[in-house]
Formats: structure tokens, sequence, C-alpha cells
């Protein structure tokens, strides 16, 4: 294959007249155009949402969250879903005490901590794990 110098012509466009597809760009180089602005997303959060499920690990080992309590406050049908999903039947008294944002009493575990999981109406889910060494009755120090 022959070197081309410095001096050779551009490259022209070449085209097949009976190519099938008519949306080819014309080869070359690529046009100069404006760039568009980006388009701008807000994304807003209402504390005042209830979240959708919460969940309770009452003996944290740092790895795995173990359900000890589940509570689901935001639904009012959510029993009946979990119903259907489990295929089994709940006593919905017994789940009306599962709709709260307190937990049930526990005794603390080895590991001296626990992990709290909640989950929002859309799939979002955050972690938070607490020392029992740092609470106290009533709150956090």
């Amino acid at each position: 294959m022959k070197h081309k110098s410095k001096d050779s012509p551009l490259p022209k466009d070449y085209r097949h007249e009976e190519a099938r597809r008519k949306n080819n760009p014309p080869a070359g180089i690529a046009s100069t155009y404006e760039v568009r602005e980006r388009e701008i997303h807000n994304y807003s959060y209402d504390l005042h949402l209830d979240v959708a499920a919460w969940f309770l690990d009452t003996d944290y080992d740092g790895m795995t969250f173990h359900i000890c309590q589940a509570f689901f406050p935001g639904d009012s049908k959510a029993w009946q879903k979990l119903q259907r999903a489990l295929k089994a039947q709940i006593d919905p008294e017994a789940f009306e005490q599962m709709r709260s944002t307190k937990s049930f009493p526990f005794k603390a575990g080895d590991h001296k901590r626990i992990a709290v999981k909640v989950i929002d109406f859309r799939g979002n889910e955050v972690i938070r794990v607490i020392g029992l060494n740092s609470v106290r009755y009533g709150g956090f120090k």
C-alpha cells in the first residue's frame, strides 16, 4: 500500500446510489452544532410521607441483617398484600400492632447493637446501626 503524502486531498464522500438505507449521513468531518443546555431535574423529599416498611435487627453482627421485627406503618392494606404474598392467613388485629412506628420490647443481644432498615414507597432503603451502649431510655444521649 502506498503511503499518502501531506499534500494529498481529503477523502471525498463516496455514496452508493443504489443503497437501501437512505438515512446514512454523509461521510466526512462531523458538523458543528449547538450543544443543548442540560435539563435540570429537581428531586424533592417529603418528611411527612409514611414509610412503606421498617425492620429491626435486635442483635446486628455488622454483616448480616436479620429481621427480628417487621412493621408496615404506611399502608393500611399491607397485611392483605402480605397475606396474598405468603399465601397464609394473618390475624388483622395482630397485624394492626405491626403498623406502629415503635418496636416491641426486646432484650439486647450479644453484639450490643441494633440495625433499623427503613424502606419508602419508591423502594429506597436506608440502614441505621445503633450501639445499645449509647442509648438510654427515651432517646439517644
